[in-house]
């Protein structure tokens, strides 16, 4: 352990090693009395006072925008929602009545077909 201590003593490991804390330590120092000067002025200039602000109020616009979004969005499906279910209720309705007249066609279809075969066969 004494070897390693005269070493380290000797080798001036010690020294570099106590000057890059005390480096750090002037560096850790410099950038907090920085980062206290830059803090006070944002606030001697009210940036920081301006900054809430505006974020208060973008809020406010965001909040109010989204309601009228939601009035939007409901008066379109009270609106829409009517002429859709009509539209839907028109197209059954003619989809049926197509359905019905095939339907109808394939049954006279059906009935000359039978007809013809018993002219024939007799």
């Amino acid at each position: 352990m004494k070897e390693t201590a005269k070493t380290l003593r000797e080798s001036g490991a010690i020294e570099e090693l106590t000057a890059a804390v005390r480096e750090a330590a002037i560096a850790a120092r410099d950038a907090s009395k920085e980062i206290s000067d830059t803090a006070r002025k944002l606030r001697e200039e009210g940036v920081i006072r301006d900054t809430a602000a505006a974020i208060e109020e973008t809020t406010k616009v965001a909040k109010e925008t989204a309601e009228e979004i939601r009035t939007t969005a409901k008066e379109t499906k009270q609106e829409a929602a009517p002429k859709t279910t009509q539209t839907a209720s028109r197209a059954v309705d003619t989809h049926k009545k197509k359905t019905q007249q095939a339907a109808a066609a394939g049954k006279t279809k059906g009935k000359l077909k039978k007809r013809k075969q018993k002219s024939q066969g007799a």
